[in-house]
């Protein structure tokens, strides 16, 4: 029996710790500890149980300590006019996760969230979530929300400001994010049924791991850079379908998908320093209308995909790649095997008799800086 689901029964059969609320939709005072405007919930040793809604009056902040769990009833909702911090910035909890299906890491988690489907976290102010587990978790955002090194399983985020996301793993979830300037680094994506961006500028993607995911959808937004990250086995590693602005790609891996790129819009594209590695396709952009902006494609290397592009109103224009599969229009591109140390290890350093070598624009290397994507030791 899995360790969620004992916890599960011991809260259905055991939970009897309400947080009661006065008539504003605070909580009463003899559930809180007050440090000025800072109102901390007391520990308790059962879970707490929410079954109105809470409101967070401006000018107050909400701390929900280390080792605290909450289980949220139907129709409940946060909302939040003030400051929430679920767990604080240490890890002394007692709570451990071990996630030993990928990765082989270690995750800690101080705080657990257990909401309904139907439940929703409507934030307008900062929200702040510090080494926590949560579980179904819908948040309407108008404000500023910061998430570090959580654990989160069913996750939807309407955003309207600006999300930061650092240290997360996210499991079995939807994830949608609109109107929002977003930064998410060194996380990890582990089969997500869609993970989609609509509407928002200012993107930035940066030493993540997508893996065995069904698609990353980005919508009409603006701005995006997409550096150092690994996308393993996904449906469709990024769907771009902007229209206006631009892409960058730069130092990724693209490894085993179906496909590791399409793009479905006229918007500019930048290709630099990629590997894009056994995938069915590479590169796909079939347009109903002819772009007159070509996707910029620079010191990449193209191996052992069973095809590299499939192309129609839209064109690719190579410069210092390198491919085993065929020809590359553009200049100063190289036919070749590509010789990495070692592929099947995830191991893509250069061997000393790679034609990729110095290959590059300014006697650069083709292909990644694999010391540049610090999360590949997982892969081995």
């Amino acid at each position: 029996m899995s360790r969620f689901f004992i916890v599960f029964l011991f809260f259905i059969f055991s939970c009897n710790n309400n947080i009661s609320l006065d008539k504003n939709g605070w909580i009463k005072d003899n559930y809180l500890i007050s440090v000025g405007d800072n109102f901390y919930l007391k520990d308790s040793k059962k879970p707490y149980i929410l079954k109105n809604n809470l409101i967070i009056p401006k000018g107050k902040n909400l701390i929900i300590k280390n080792g605290t769990n909450i289980v949220f009833k139907k129709n409940t909702d946060i909302i939040n006019n003030g400051g929430l911090f679920f767990g604080e910035k240490k890890t002394d909890s007692l709570n451990y996760f071990k996630e030993s299906d990928f990765l082989k890491k270690e995750f800690i988690y101080n705080v657990e969230l257990y909401f309904k489907k139907n439940n929703k976290l409507i934030n307008n102010n900062n929200i702040f979530f510090n080494y926590c587990y949560i579980n179904n978790c819908n948040i309407k955002n108008n404000k500023y929300i910061y998430i570090y090194d959580s654990f989160f399983e069913e996750l939807e985020i309407n955003n309207n400001y600006k999300i930061d996301l650092n240290n997360c793993y996210f499991k079995n979830s939807t994830i949608s994010i609109k109107n929002s300037t977003i930064s998410v680094k060194n996380s990890f994506f582990n089969n997500l049924k869609n993970i989609e961006i609509n509407n928002s500028n200012n993107i930035i993607i940066n030493n993540n791991v997508f893996y065995n995911n069904s698609n990353l959808i980005i919508n009409n937004s603006e701005s995006i850079n997409i550096i150092n990250n690994i996308f393993y086995k996904n449906k469709n590693s990024v769907v771009i379908n902007n229209k206006n602005g631009y892409t960058k790609f730069y130092n990724n891996l693209f490894i085993e998908n179906n496909i590791a790129l399409e793009k479905l819009d006229t918007s500019m594209v930048y290709i630099i320093n990629n590997n894009f590695d056994k995938n069915k396709i590479a590169i796909k952009s079939i347009l109903n209308i002819k772009s007159n902006k070509n996707i910029i494609s620079k010191n990449n290397i193209y191996s052992y995909n069973n095809s590299d592009f499939k192309l129609y109103n839209n064109n690719i224009l190579n410069s210092y790649c390198l491919t085993n599969n065929d020809s590359l229009k553009g200049y100063y591109n190289l036919y070749g095997d590509p010789f990495y140390i070692d592929s099947k290890k995830f191991n893509y350093v250069l061997d000393s008799i790679s034609p990729a070598l110095r290959s590059g624009n300014n006697n650069n290397n083709l292909g990644v800086n694999i010391n540049n994507i610090i999360n590949i030791k997982y892969l081995k």
